[in-house]
């Protein structure tokens, strides 16, 4: 029973389970750069969408593999909608989209590489600020 003045910790989402692999939770997050939004115009669930797939396309090749119907459900829109803005990501040249070759396969999606670069400059300028105490934006 808590009293006053004592708090329960809760759970870390960080902390590994007893099967030693660490909550999904923990992992779902991205990094969103207000430059980019800026400079392509882009609307949030259209920006979310492209921060998401760079996220998690952090693998040697650059590619996201998430199925559409996980992605959909992890930015809580409906598959409809994220082929609309996955369309418009494509019009605005920022990301690919590679069809799967055999039907049991998911297609894969990439950013371009001049936005993939200008997100990098971006991080990069971030995070000199940070270790070094002034910015270079």
């Amino acid at each position: 029973m808590e009293t006053i003045g004592e708090r329960k910790e809760a759970p870390r989402p960080d902390t590994p389970t007893a099967s030693g692999k660490v909550s999904p939770s923990f992992e779902k997050y991205t990094q969103v750069y207000f430059d980019v939004i800026a400079k392509y115009d882009l609307a949030p669930t259209t920006a979310l969408l492209l921060f998401t797939v760079r996220s998690l396309s952090r693998n040697k090749d650059g590619y996201c593999y998430m199925s559409k119907k996980k992605l959909s459900s992890l930015l809580n829109i409906s598959e409809d909608t994220l082929f609309t803005h996955i369309n418009i990501l494509e019009k605005k040249v920022l990301l690919d989209s590679i069809p799967p070759k055999y039907r049991s396969d998911t297609s894969k999606l990439k950013l371009k590489p001049h936005i993939a670069e200008f997100i990098k400059q971006i991080s990069n300028s971030i995070t000199t600020k940070y270790r070094y105490g002034k910015s270079r934006l």
